[in-house]
C-alpha cells in the first residue's frame, strides 16, 4: 500500500495509475481529513454486483427532460436533466 498526497498523484498520475493495475493499492490523502482509494476495476464493487442493483438499473426508464434557462437579456441555455421516471 502506498500513501500519497493528492499533489504527488497529480504530478506523477501514470506511476500510480501503473501501480493500481499492478495490484498495488494507492490512497491518496487530500487534506487532513480526506482519503480516496483508486481502484482499478468497478465490477468489484459490490453495489455493480448486486442481482438487485443490477436488474433495477436494467429495467430503470430514464429519460432527458430539456429545460431552457435564461443567462442573460438575450441568451439562453438548453441543459438535458437525466431524471429517473420508474425505480
Amino acid at each position: 500500500m502506498i500513501i500519497v498526497s493528492s499533489r504527488e498523484f497529480r504530478q506523477n498520475q501514470k506511476k500510480h495509475l501503473d501501480l493500481v493495475d499492478k495490484d498495488e493499492r494507492v490512497i491518496i490523502q487530500r487534506g487532513k481529513d480526506k482519503t480516496y482509494e483508486l481502484i482499478q476495476n468497478i465490477r468489484n464493487d459490490r453495489f455493480f454486483e448486486d442481482p438487485t442493483i443490477q436488474e433495477r438499473l436494467k429495467n430503470s426508464n430514464l429519460s432527458l427532460k430539456p429545460q431552457i434557462y435564461p443567462v442573460g437579456p438575450s441568451k439562453t441555455i438548453l441543459v438535458g436533466i437525466l431524471s429517473p421516471t420508474r425505480w
